[in-house]
């Protein structure tokens, strides 16, 4: 599956609470006292399979696009459909995606130069969490009128919705402190389109595609320290260490969303009688969304009032307001199908995601973070699908058993996580009455599972 590039990291400037400690307070150097930076994690918003049908077939569907799905995938194969039809696609998924953190490792490297410099144990740790993600949706919702030459049709298509959270929490035993870093997260990204297929041959048809996208996020990632014996501004301490409220913490706030129009354009070829080459070109959106981010520094000695106000121990660290761009890459895909007999199809794609012509998303980190960064060149993915169709019962209901695989390319852009791998799916497809169509599929990996259901009504 495809993620959209950039991944929105954001990273906000350098923090460092410093300043002058006020008389008789004793407090580490600057250096333990706050991470290099806190920045917004990367968010992986992998561009969901749309249809049923396509993603049984491994989402091999560039050559084969007859159904409303196409209006999306290839609008030139909507000139295959010759009745009016609406489909209506739901999906669910589940699992744990790893993704990296990086509100946790810049905690670690602060700690560990200045544990280091102090001859101290260093802190270790995996920064390396599980996005917990399950969510049900409506994929897609299509509308298909056929003309004479042209066939025209309108859609509603959620390519991604993600709503997850994650924790890490880094103990330092030596010292009592706690590292918890948090991220809440809910994306979406949906279109409303229009599509047109003109069929120039019975051999030959072109398409275009313009759709209206938007991104949704809400993320809220922040990085909480506790210190418990860190700063002792009396000698002996009102109360045990322990009891003290000592606490950093850093957030950063994205509410927003941003729209972008995409425009595509497909050919349908079919050289040879029931061989279909199939070519589409979709540009992608680029998405411009803005986030804040607050420090909060808090001393709090039970029974005397509340926390100290940061202003009165160290310089104040002002409310920050950054932009962060979100690019999805460009697309260029050649897919064929070959159709021996009315009951078996298969079909193979091959597909171009134009990373490189977007600025790096590690392009703002400091060097704690970079360090863990990878470049991401443009990446190729494969996929391979088949379709047997049956007929059962006395009435010899048309029963349509699918199969498939996909390549997903490494492009997460961190060291610390491989995502290249191969992912399998099974579908099913059924026509329980002459106009109505039924389809499911199954997408298996190691990181979700996923779900799609599909009915199909021809009027």
């Amino acid at each position: 599956m495809l993620r959209l590039a950039a991944l929105l990291c954001c990273v906000g400037p350098s923090i460092a609470l410093g300043g002058e400690p006020t008389p008789g307070q004793q407090a580490k150097p600057p250096g333990a006292i706050a991470p290099l930076a806190t920045p917004v994690s990367p968010v992986p918003l992998e561009l969901a399979p749309i249809g049923a049908r396509a993603l049984g077939m491994g989402q091999a569907f560039i050559g084969v696009v007859d159904d409303p799905v196409a209006a999306v995938v290839n609008p030139a194969g909507l000139t295959q459909i010759r009745e009016r039809e609406v489909s209506l696609h739901l999906r669910h998924a589940s699992g744990d995606r790893e993704v990296h953190d990086l509100n946790a490792e810049q905690a670690l490297a602060a700690s560990n130069a200045f544990l280091a410099a102090a001859g101290w144990p260093a802190l270790s740790g995996s920064t390396v969490v599980a996005l917990d993600d399950s969510v049900t949706r409506p994929s897609f919702l299509g509308v298909v009128y056929p003309l004479q030459r042209w066939t025209v049709a309108a859609h509603y298509e959620q390519s991604r919705n993600l709503e997850g959270r994650t924790l890490r929490t880094l103990d330092d035993a030596f010292h009592s402190d706690v590292y918890e870093s948090r991220r809440d997260l809910s994306a979406a990204l949906w279109s409303l389109g229009v599509s047109a297929g003109y069929e120039i041959s019975p051999r030959l048809s072109v398409g275009v595609l313009l759709a209206h996208s938007t991104l949704s996020l809400e993320s809220r990632d922040s990085l909480r320290i506790d210190w418990f014996e860190d700063f002792e501004f009396r000698d002996p301490l009102p109360v045990p260490p322990e009891e003290i409220v000592d606490f950093r913490l850093d957030e950063f706030v994205i509410s927003d969303e941003d729209s972008s129009l995409r425009l595509g354009v497909g050919v349908l070829y079919e050289p040879l009688e029931g061989i279909f080459v199939g070519l589409r070109f979709q540009e992608g959106e680029t998405f411009e969304l803005q986030g804040a981010h607050r420090s909060v520094r808090c001393i709090d000695f039970p029974g005397e009032g509340a926390c100290i106000p940061e202003s009165e121990l160290f310089t104040s660290v002002a409310l920050d307001v950054f932009r962060r761009n979100v690019e999805v890459p460009d697309l260029l895909g050649l897919g064929a199908s070959w159709r021996p007999r009315s009951w078996f199809t298969l079909a193979a794609d091959v597909e171009r995601s134009n990373y490189s012509n977007r600025a790096p998303g590690g392009d703002e980190l400091l060097a704690g973070a970079a360090a863990s960064r990878e470049p991401v060149d443009d990446s190729t993915a494969f996929r391979l699908g088949a379709e047997f169709t049956l007929f059962a019962g006395q009435s010899g209901l048309p029963l349509s058993i699918r199969a498939g695989m996909f390549s997903d390319p490494d492009h997460d852009e961190t060291r610390r996580i491989d995502s290249d791998e191969l992912h399998w799916t099974l579908g099913l497809g059924l026509q329980p009455w002459t106009r109505v169509g039924l389809d499911l599929a199954l997408h298996l990996s190691d990181p979700v599972t996923e779900l799609v259901v599909a009915a199909t009504y021809r009027f």
